[in-house]
């Protein structure tokens, strides 16, 4: 029975389901293990021919999975919060790997000093040099564009920046020590 709509589609399924046990479980018994052996003896055909189709059709995948997304972003997003809500303690252990992951990656780039003092002691942050907005993702493509600052530094290159108007290099080349002498 043709739907248009799929709400209505489904509906009809879970009422049918419901009341054709006996199908459903001959179903499950019967036909469904013989599609499993089936694409057992015949994988290789069945995937080279998806894959073929895969490449025919990639923008149409890609945009049903953007249109699929954007239809479900915000149920899987409550559910993503609920589930974090319920456990807080895997968010915990989720963002220290990341974070965990990113921090070894600026060192690995950027080194372990501050740009500025050369202080290794305290926490360092990752500045992009034209003081735009600090995206990780843009410091893996052009680390040459960040350095990196211990948080005293840091808060200082921006206010330079900000409030002076002076480049990152203006500010590296006339810097001062904390007793005002030029170093």
């Amino acid at each position: 029975m043709p739907f248009k709509d799929k709400e209505k589609k489904n509906e009809y399924q879970r009422f049918w389901r419901k009341n054709n046990p006996e199908k459903v479980r001959v179903y499950t018994e019967r036909v469904k293990p013989y599609h499993r052996e089936y694409y057992q003896k015949h994988k290789e055909k069945i995937d080279t021919i998806n894959r073929e189709w895969g490449r025919k059709h990639s923008e149409a995948r890609k945009q049903h999975w953007r249109k699929w997304y954007l239809n479900h972003k915000e149920g899987r997003q409550k559910r993503g919060r609920e589930y974090y809500a319920k456990h807080p303690d895997k968010m915990k252990v989720k963002y220290r790997r990341w974070r965990e992951k990113k921090n070894k990656i600026i060192r690995e780039l950027l080194g372990n000093k501050c740009k500025v003092c050369g202080n290794s002691k305290h926490k360092l942050y990752c500045h992009e040099i034209y003081g735009r907005k600090h995206k990780i993702w843009e410091m893996i493509i052009h680390p040459e564009n960040f350095v990196l600052l211990c948080y005293g530094c840091h808060k200082g290159i921006h206010w330079c920046m900000k409030e002076l108007g002076f480049s990152f290099e203006d500010i590296l080349k006339n810097r001062m020590n904390l007793n005002g002498s030029l170093k």
